[in-house]
Order: structure tokens, then C-alpha cells, then sequence
């Protein structure tokens, strides 16, 4: 301690009042730095005590690593209390604020500022009183990957019997995601934290910073004594739009999940936690007709009710549904139906179903991996399906004209390929004509063979010819078929057909005497007797992986060109 200037550190007048000013300095190893500079000191004769000084603070105390505290005022006492009136802001930094030996937060700073002329900060024996403006408030959490910028905070603070009672209004806190690959874009929040008898209850309004579009309410409250509390996020409905909010301007992850999004979304999201960490979690996501963009397609007409039972990790209650409109895949789907529940590390996928080409295409309950590379088997099985409208779909309807309703089975397996993506495998599959119906395979399709007159030099004789009437022609009460993936790539279809040619004309068949008794009644076609029974295996193939990456690389777009067939 020494004297300031010329002016004595204490002098007491006749009347037992003293005034004096001084510097002083703390050096004591294990306490902070601290150095005060006092203008003035005075004691009134009524024993109250007036200090107009500077004072800094630098070091450690308790969880406070690297704390600062810069500040000038007058410090008055009387009657066992003291009132603190700031001359101008305080500025206050933490390197590092432990807990339980971690850091918790780090690089806190902020600004402390009178409200008017309240004291920014009273004391009494047993009670206490902030009144302040935070400003160019921020930290960092090195947990939770979060770095959080303050505005303003209108702070008023006392204490209580049961814990401090007062109300904290925030104004511009700016959070942002500091995690590797970011989580969520930037938020703003605005709103308040009450605080009554060691309990505190808030209330934030959260938007995008970027794009100025309110996300939701983050309603919370917390007790002091035990370290436990609960949060609730509520986004109401948020609408999505061609111009306007994407999932992506929410979280990036979304924007390649979910691109091309349109509708509505309510998002309801709660966990509570205890000083041990976060005991519980949970959430609901609804929409009532929502579409995106997605790998397979245009998802049109989303509708849910998903209950999740924890939201880290992610898991899902029993036997959720969700049902679609349509999916603009390769061959559309309509009245989409899947009935699932989520693990950690799969889905379990109870049911599927949709409308396919006039009849239904279900999925048997399987298990989905959800860790990148795992191969996924599964049962496809259709009823009654329409071939005329298929393959129609498929762009085959130039080639052949196929009307039956169809039914089967299709296991199939998802296997990671060597070289990166997925490739579809079917094996043993089986499909059938579910009544009788009409096939007709146009010459032009088949390759292999003489099929026109002129094709490769040479007209078909009547043998060959009779095939391809056949084929043009063919009325049948019998039409299975064997499915399987074969090498390169392709889908192999091995049709068995029973029926009779049926030509709309009945045209006769004459054979001269003389051809015949000469070998020549066969060298040239004959039309082939209308009610010929026809029994006839036909082995055909189609670039099946060819398609789908033509596919992929339009990205959702309509289905490519006319597939090639091989008999």
C-alpha cells in the first residue's frame, strides 16, 4: 500500500471523519493479481464509507482459470452494506471456467454496464443485488462443439432464502455449430430466463442467422441444488418451399438428404438431464404432405406421425407408419405404405407395401443395416399387376404387348460392389400369370435370328417363320417365369408359356403337291393354323445395371430410352 500522489493514505479530522487516497497491490501465491488504484476514500462521522477507485484483477480463483476483471466506480458502505455504482462498464474474461476438472467454457468475455443510476451491484449481510447491461458477451463449449456470441442482456438479480430470484432478458445470442461437420447452421436467439428460488425457466426464440426465418421456441428450466433440469424445442409448423426455407439452410446433412423440399414440418424435441448427464430424450416429427427430392425419385404426398423414443442415438418407438402419394422411381409407385422401428444400427422394416402398375408390390419384413457397406436381403412379391401398363413404363411397349395380370415372389439382395455404390441381385425368383391373357413379341425385338425377310440376306423358312407367328400371336392359359441376376450385370427371365396361336384372321395353309413331293413345302412361311397349341420356353435378359446407373445419373429424371431384349 502507498500513498497517491501527495495526498495522504488516511486523515481523520477533529470530528472523527477521515479522508485519504491511496494505491494498493495483492501478491499473495494461490490468489489472483489484483491492483487498485483509490482517487478517494471518506468516512462520514456516521461511520459511512465512500471509495471512488480502479480496480484490476488478474489470475486463478476456484474453477476460474486465466480470469480478468477491469473496472472503475464508487464503492459505498453504510449500515453494514455496500453499494456499487460503476463509473463505466467492467470488462470480464475467463480463459477457462472448469467443471470437474474440464473445461466447460472457454474464452468467456463480456461487459458489465450500469442500468442508470441503480448500483450495478449491492450487498448486505445476508442478501444481495445485480442491476446490469451484458454487452459483447460470448464462450465457447468445447463439449457440446458450440460457440455463442451475446448482443445484449438486461440482467436483475437477487438473492433469496431458496437461491437468487430475478429475470435475465437476452437480445441477439448468436450460436454456431464448431463440430468438424457442422451439425446446424447458425441460430439467433431472443427471449428470457426467470429465476425463483433457485429455479430458473426460460424461454428463446430461435431463427436462422443467415436467412432471418424463425426455426422455433427452445422452452427450459433448471435446478440449481441438484444440477437437474428439462428442455423442450418446439419449431411449430415450419413450411418449406421451392424460393423459400430448405432443410439444408437448417442443417447441411439435410440438404443432400432432403433436396427439393416442399411443405409442412412440426418438430417436437425434449430431454431432461440430471448432474450426471442427460437421463432421457425423445421427440415427434409430423407432416401431413410433404415432398422431396429423393436418390430414388420424387417423394410426393409424405405423411407421418413419427414418435422417436431417443434423439442421441437416434431411436424410434415400436411400429411407426409413414405413407406417400407417390414415388417417381423408375417404375412409379402410388399409395406408398411402410411400417417400421428405428435402432441404433438398423431398421427394422415390419411392412411395405405400394401400388404398382394396377396392382400391389409388398416387401417382407426385413432388417436395414444402417452402417455403410452391410448387404441387405429381402422378398419382393407382387399381385396382380398389370404387364400392358409395366411394360408400357419401361418403354418396351414398341417391342412386345404383354396383357396378363401378374404375380410373384422376388428375393433380391443389395450387395456393396467392389468399385463403390450398390448393386441389385435377384435369385430364384418366380412369377406367374395370375388368369389367362395375350403375349406379343414384335420381330424387330428378337436378335439372333432371321426374323424379317431380308434381315440378314435370307428369307425365314416356314419352320422358323412358324415360331415368330407364334410369338406375334399367342393366346395362353399358362405364363410362368424364372428370375435370377446373372453376369454383367443383367436381369435373366426365363418364360414358360402354354396357349395356342390365336391370329385375329384366320388365314388356310396350303402346301402344293409338287413342293412337297419335290422337299421344297417348307422352304418358304406358311401361315400358321389359327388354334395351334403352342408350348414354348423363351430365355430373355435385360441390362438391368445399365439402366438403373442411366438412371441415377438423371437423377429422378423420367426413365431412359428402350431397354434391349435378348432371347
Amino acid at each position: 500500500v502507498r500513498p497517491r500522489g501527495a495526498a495522504p493514505i488516511v486523515e481523520v479530522g477533529p470530528d472523527g471523519a477521515a479522508s485519504g487516497a491511496m494505491s494498493a497491490a495483492l501478491r499473495v501465491q494461490g490468489l489472483p493479481r489484483v491492483d487498485l488504484d483509490a482517487m478517494h476514500i471518506a468516512r462520514a462521522r456516521s461511520g459511512a464509507v465512500q471509495l471512488v477507485a480502479a480496480l484490476s484483477a488478474i489470475g486463478a480463483l476456484g474453477p476460474v482459470r486465466g480470469g480478468e476483471l477491469h473496472m472503475a466506480g464508487q464503492l459505498s458502505g453504510r449500515d453494514g452494506g455496500w453499494s456499487l455504482l460503476a463509473q463505466d462498464c467492467a470488462t470480464v474474461g475467463v480463459a477457462n471456467l472448469l467443471s470437474q476438472g474440464r473445461p466447460a467454457a472457454t474464452g468467456v468475455h463480456a461487459q458489465l454496464c450500469p442500468t442508470g443510476a441503480e448500483p450495478l451491484l449491492t450487498l448486505w449481510p445476508h442478501t444481495w443485488r445485480v442491476a446490469a447491461v451484458a454487452r459483447q458477451a460470448g464462450f465457447a463449449a468445447p463439449a457440446a462443439q458450440v460457440k455463442a456470441q451475446l448482443a445484449s442482456a438486461v440482467i436483475g438479480l437477487e438473492s433469496g432464502a431458496r437461491g437468487p430470484s430475478g429475470r435475465v432478458d437476452l437480445r441477439g445470442l448468436a450460436v454456431q455449430d464448431t463440430a468438424t461437420i457442422a451439425r446446424v447452421r447458425p441460430l439467433t436467439a431472443d427471449g428470457s430466463v426467470s429465476f425463483i428460488a433457485g429455479q430458473a425457466q426460460g424461454r428463446l426464440t430461435l431463427a436462422l442467422t443467415q436467412h432471418d426465418v424463425a426455426l422455433g421456441v427452445l422452452s427450459f428450466s433448471a435446478r440449481a441444488p441438484d444440477g437437474s433440469g428439462q428442455a423442450v424445442f418446439d419449431t411449430g409448423r415450419l413450411s418449406f418451399g421451392p424460393k423459400g426455407l430448405q432443410p439444408g439452410d437448417i442443417a447441411p446433412a439435410a440438404a443432400h438428404a432432403l433436396p427439393e423440399a416442399q411443405g409442412d414440418v412440426d418438430v417436437v424435441a425434449r430431454a431432461a438431464w440430471t448432474r450426471a448427464g442427460v437421463a432421457s430424450s425423445s421427440g415427434e416429427v409430423r407432416t401431413s404432405g410433404f415432398s422431396f427430392k429423393s436418390p430414388a425419385g420424387k417423394i410426393d404426398g409424405l405423411r407421418g406421425d413419427i414418435h422417436l423414443a431417443s434423439l442421441s442415438p437416434l431411436l424410434s418407438a415400436a411400429s411407426q407408419t409413414l405413407n406417400a402419394d407417390r414415388l417417381e422411381t423408375l417404375v412409379p409407385l402410388d399409395d406408398l405404405h411402410a411400417a417400421f422401428t428405428l435402432a441404433a444400427d438398423h431398421l427394422d422394416l415390419q411392412d411395405a407395401s405400394a401400388t404398382v402398375a394396377g396392382g400391389r408390390a409388398s416387401l417382407d419384413a426385413m432388417r436395414l443395416p444402417l452402417t455403410s457397406g452391410s448387404p441387405i436381403a429381402g422378398v419382393l412379391r407382387i399381385r396382380d399387376v398389370d404387364l400392358d401398363k409395366l411394360i408400357a413404363v419401361l418403354n418396351l411397349a414398341n417391342a412386345v404387348d404383354l396383357q396378363a395380370r401378374l404375380g410373384g415372389e422376388l428375393p433380391f439382395a443389395l450387395q456393396p460392389e467392389a468399385g463403390g455404390g450398390t448393386a441389385i441381385r435377384f435369385n430364384d425368383g418366380r412369377l406367374y400369370a395370375e388368369g389367362p391373357g395375350r403375349l406379343t413379341i414384335r420381330r424387330q425385338a428378337l436378335t439372333g435370328a432371321v426374323a424379317t425377310a431380308g434381315a440378314q440376306g435370307a428369307q425365314p423358312n416356314a419352320v422358323q417363320d412358324f415360331a415368330y407367328q407364334a410369338l406375334e400371336n399367342l393366346a395362353f392359359s399358362q405364363l410362368d417365369a424364372k428370375v435370377a441376376s446373372r453376369p454383367g450385370g443383367r436381369l435373366g427371365v426365363v418364360f414358360h408359356v402354354v396357349g395356342r396361336h390365336d391370329p385375329p384372321v384366320d388365314r388356310p395353309t396350303r402346301i402344293g403337291l409338287l413342293a412337297l413331293l419335290r422337299g421344297h413345302a417348307f422352304d418358304k412361311p406358311l401361315p400358321l393354323p389359327k388354334g395351334t397349341p403352342v408350348e414354348l420356353t423363351l430365355d430373355t435378359s435385360l441390362n438391368l445395371d445399365d439402366i438403373l446407373a442411366a438412371y441415377g445419373r438423371m437423377n429422378g429424371a423420367p426413365a431412359p430410352g428402350s431397354a434391349k431384349v435378348q432371347p
